[in-house]
């Protein structure tokens, strides 16, 4: 009797968890470069179902003021529709399969096609997009490009590459120009203090801060000088006559 009771309870509460309001929430799926095509099935006929895919960025405002919304889509599309972000500059693959200029870029993938959207970023705008408007306009469905051959494959990837360290390059120049900016301001203010003494002791303050900074400027310099000195050198040298026989 105790087993049945047992095996009773167990029935009910299974029952209980597949109840709508008990189960668990869909959420959304994070996709990359190498599961893409695997999970979404783009190119290959989309039997995986439908999806509502987000190129995002993770420096985006746009992208960071409509997460609540996507959320909240993924939620009340419970599968029926399939949301998932991708991390654009990370996946430059995808990104540059789709030639996705900015973010966030939505779009859906149904019907063996691939539509983007363009309205409101509102979770009710956006399940009535993926759900009935999409084929409102002909137009806007777009065949599913291939996947990036090899050598796309390997100039997307060099592409991201020099672009971060273009970027890497970028603020570290910035944060060099602020140090270099505030560390000036101080040798002026040591210079008209204390003459040349206040400013020497400034200066050294400031190497001693930023040793790898101003000691990599040192030689930048240096290096410059050097070079310029002797590209003057070879400018200026006389030319060489040639001697003639008699």
């Amino acid at each position: 009797h105790a087993r049945s009771m047992r095996l009773i309870a167990r029935i009910a509460l299974l029952a209980l968890v597949c109840l709508p309001g008990f189960a668990n929430a869909a959420e959304v799926v994070t996709l990359t470069d190498a599961t893409f095509e695997h999970h979404t099935q783009a190119a290959t006929g989309q039997t995986s179902g439908v999806w509502l895919v987000r190129f995002k960025s993770e420096t985006c405002g746009h992208c960071a003021k409509m997460d609540p919304e996507w959320t909240r889509l993924a939620e009340e599309m419970d599968n029926a529709v399939i949301v998932a972000d991708i991390d654009g500059p990370n996946n430059p693959i995808t990104t540059d399969r789709f030639n996705v200029r900015g973010f966030p870029t939505v779009l859906l993938f149904r019907d063996r096609k691939v539509f983007q959207y363009g309205g409101e970023r509102t979770a009710d705008a956006m399940a009535e997009f993926a759900t009935a408007t999409y084929a409102d306009d002909p137009t806007r469905a777009r065949d599913v490009p291939p996947e990036l051959t090899p050598v796309q494959m390997i100039f997307s990837e060099t592409t991201k590459s020099l672009a971060l360290l273009i970027i890497d390059w970028y603020d570290a120049a910035d944060r060099w120009m602020a140090t270099a900016r505030k560390d000036f301001a101080g040798v002026a203010a040591g210079f008209r203090k204390g003459g040349v003494s206040g400013a020497w002791e400034r200066s050294v303050a400031a190497f001693e801060r930023s040793p790898r900074m101003w000691g990599g400027s040192m030689i930048a310099l240096g290096v410059i000088g050097v070079s310029f000195a002797m590209a003057l050198a070879l400018i200026t040298a006389p030319a060489k006559k040639k001697s003639k026989e008699e």
